[in-house]
């Protein structure tokens, strides 16, 4: 196992918080995800990997709306097609 001590970088597109933390990730991961990712801080690793767990997580629950909403709108006309 390998103890971060870092800062975790939270972006809501609006303001960013920061949370200090320690994590105990085993260190082949880590090592890992630095080497396929190309990132250069661990902290870097761990943000993109909790922001793209998180993207994965939103775009999951936005399935579960296919064919439930009917928005009735009119591709042609919207497009500008005759």
């Amino acid at each position: 196992m390998h103890t971060i001590y870092g800062i975790l970088v939270s972006n809501n597109h609006k303001e960013t918080t920061i949370m200090r933390t320690t994590l105990n990730i085993p260190e082949s991961i880590l090592t890992e995800g630095l080497k396929v990712t190309h990132l250069k801080t661990k902290t870097e690793l761990i943000t993109t990997a909790v922001l793209e767990l998180i993207r994965k997580y939103k775009l999951s629950n936005l399935k579960k709306f296919k064919g439930a909403v009917d928005l009735k709108i009119n591709l042609d006309k919207l497009r500008n097609r005759p």
